[in-house]
């Protein structure tokens, strides 16, 4: 897609014709050809200053205006891998997020705001969310949690204990839509063709519309990357319908992922009882390469109970 258009500029030369009228020229003639000769010089001078300017004015608006045609040439796979190579020198980043849902099971309805924070690193892999969430059935409520590898550490404020969970356990509760990783561009880019590109004055937009498959491995697809095909089947088989929207925003500078929306509606069976929801994801991105990697506190890794153990301890 790296196309240029080269702009190829003909310059016309021009000659000095000499003449004169008489063979051996008076003194007062001889002087009056000097003073004309001296004068057609500077005059050549001055036009050669000129053509001179006139070609390096040319040479630049040619790199202007090759730059711009490439530029408008790139297309959705372009930006893909572009953003998967600025991600190689990405060592962790900072999102800021909101996230709306509206959530229908066993005819009780629940809408719910989360606004989060985090920091992710990337090599290797880790996430750290903190979450205030307001809803309409269980009012305000606040949650901490670390995401490391294969495995999910999140505080339960009801119980003050903190929990681990595998991401088999996990399912939808991982939270995948935020993750960013060159290989999830790289494998979005061989996805190019679902994508519909715009251009904004200082960024990209790449927009994704579609169903259950097509869905699930554009939203979920990361997923293979960090915990495997089972962690991904786990999580995207507890659909049974899905669809909605997939949005990146990315700086056309750095090719850096500015934020991500997305939209769906969704059913899904968990325990034998369906579910059906919407929801509306918005992410944004900043301070690449400025956050501390993320570390999740050892006190926290030897003392979460297992997701098992805890369900257990309380049917007891």
């Amino acid at each position: 897609m790296r196309r240029g258009m080269i702009l190829f500029v003909l310059l016309l030369c021009m000659g000095l014709v000499a003449c004169g009228e008489e063979d051996t020229p008076s003194i007062g003639d001889e002087e009056h050809a000097v003073d004309k000769s001296k004068e057609t010089d500077d005059q050549l001078d001055a036009r050669a200053e000129d053509d001179k300017k006139d070609k390096d004015d040319d040479t630049e608006n040619e790199h202007v205006a090759e730059k711009g045609t490439e530029e408008k040439t790139l297309g959705a796979e372009d930006i893909l891998l572009k953003v998967a190579e600025a991600l190689k020198n990405v060592d962790g980043m900072a999102i800021t997020g909101k996230i709306e849902s509206e959530t229908n099971m066993l005819n009780t309805t629940e809408q719910e705001t989360t606004q989060l924070t985090g920091e992710m690193s990337l090599d290797p892999f880790a996430q750290h969310y903190e979450m205030k969430s307001e809803s309409s059935l269980d009012g305000q409520s606040k949650t901490e949690m670390y995401w490391k590898e294969d495995t999910m550490y999140v505080f339960d404020s009801d119980h003050e204990q903190w929990l681990s969970i595998s991401m088999d356990q996990a399912g939808v509760m991982a939270d995948v839509t935020s993750v960013l990783t060159d290989a999830q561009f790289e494998y979005l880019a061989g996805h190019h063709q679902s994508f519909e590109m715009t251009e904004g004055g200082n960024y990209y937009t790449l927009t994704f519309s579609g169903s259950n498959e097509d869905y699930k491995e554009i939203a979920f697809g990361a997923l293979k990357n960090i915990v495997g095909e089972k962690a991904y089947q786990s999580v995207t088989n507890l659909y049974t319908d899905i669809s909605g929207t997939y949005e990146l925003t990315i700086s056309k500078d750095t090719h850096y992922m500015m934020s991500l929306k997305m939209e769906s509606e969704q059913t899904m069976v968990v325990g034998g009882n369906e579910i059906r929801s919407t929801e509306r994801i918005y992410y944004e991105y900043s301070d690449f390469n400025k956050v501390a990697d993320v570390v999740v506190p050892a006190d926290i890794i030897n003392n979460a109970q297992s997701l098992n153990m805890s369900v257990s301890s309380q049917g007891n």
